[in-house]
C-alpha cells in the first residue's frame, strides 16, 4: 500500500494549506502584482510571446486511494497582463500527465491517462487532433525544436512488466500492441 495518501477531510485541508500558492508577476524594479487567485498549481508556463500563461491546477474532488499526481486537473490559458482566464482546455477524460507548448506558442500538446495525446489551438481552445495512444498513459509530450514533429512517450505493459514505449511523430500515431509488444506507426 502507498503511504501518505489523503485519508479524510482534515488531510484535504492540510494538503490545500501546504500546496496552495499565489502566482505573482515581478518586475525588474521589484514591483509585485498578483495574477488571478491562489490555487494548487501543478504547472505554469509562459507563452513564447510573453502574453499568456498556460496554467495547470489541481482541483477537487481529491482521491483517498491515489497519489496527488493522479488528482483531477484543469488547464487554463490566462492573460498575463490582466490575470483573466481566456480559455479552459477540456477534453481528456482522465488526469493529465504532460503539457508542452509549441515553439511558436500557438499550439499545445497534452498527454493523458486516457491513452491519448491531444493537439490544441490555443487561440480558440479547440482540439485540433486526438492521437490514440497505446494501452498506457501518455507520460511525456514534447515538440521538436522546429515545431514540425510531436513526440510522446508511454509505457506499454504486459503481465506487470514494461514491454515497450511509443512515439507520436509527424502528426501520426504510434501504437503498442499489448499482446506482442510490437510498435507500429499509422
Amino acid at each position: 500500500t502507498l503511504q501518505d495518501l489523503l485519508e479524510n477531510p482534515y488531510d484535504e485541508a492540510l494538503y490545500e494549506y501546504y500546496t496552495t500558492s499565489q502566482l505573482v508577476k515581478l518586475t525588474l524594479k521589484g514591483k509585485a502584482t498578483n495574477i488571478n487567485e491562489p490555487a494548487v498549481f501543478r504547472r505554469v508556463s509562459p507563452s513564447p510571446d510573453g502574453q499568456n500563461l498556460l496554467v495547470q491546477m489541481v482541483q477537487r474532488p481529491y482521491s483517498y486511494s491515489l497519489k496527488e499526481d493522479s488528482f483531477p486537473k484543469k488547464v487554463d490559458i490566462w492573460n498575463l497582463k490582466t490575470g483573466a482566464r481566456e480559455q479552459t482546455l477540456s477534453g481528456h477524460s482522465e488526469w493529465l500527465a504532460s503539457l508542452a507548448l509549441s515553439p511558436d506558442g500557438r499550439s499545445l500538446l497534452s498527454g493523458g491517462a486516457d491513452f491519448t495525446a491531444r493537439l490544441w489551438d490555443l487561440k480558440t481552445g479547440e482540439t485540433i487532433h486526438v492521437f490514440e495512444g497505446p494501452a498506457a498513459a501518455v507520460g511525456d509530450a514534447e515538440w521538436s525544436p522546429d515545431g514540425r514533429q510531436l513526440l510522446t512517450r508511454a509505457q506499454c505493459f504486459r503481465e506487470g512488466r514494461e514491454i515497450g514505449r511509443h512515439a507520436v511523430q509527424r502528426l501520426g500515431a504510434a501504437r503498442c500492441q499489448p499482446e506482442t509488444g510490437d510498435h507500429f506507426v499509422e
